[in-house]
């Protein structure tokens, strides 16, 4: 998710509170997020606390915006 949306290592670091060190440890699976760090990172993804978790195959709130906005933009049929 972060290359995804741009973000570099330290960028997403600092937007966490947490060491380049620690978001590539967490990356590579090298460590646990917190409590505190793992709901940061949802709400900066913006996704559910289960979807991080891989337990919820469910849009994102952003995936589901963006499928609203292409549905709304098809022209109706006759």
């Amino acid at each position: 998710m972060r290359k995804q949306a741009g973000l570099s290592v330290a960028a997403l670091g600092d937007a966490l509170g947490i060491s380049g060190a620690s978001v590539t440890q967490l990356e590579k699976c090298q460590r646990s997020p917190s409590v505190e760090v793992f709901g940061k990172v949802a709400d900066l993804f913006g996704v559910s606390y289960d979807y991080l978790a891989g337990c919820d195959g469910a849009p994102s709130p952003k995936e589901t915006d963006t499928l609203y906005l292409e549905i709304s933009a098809l022209a109706p049929s006759d």
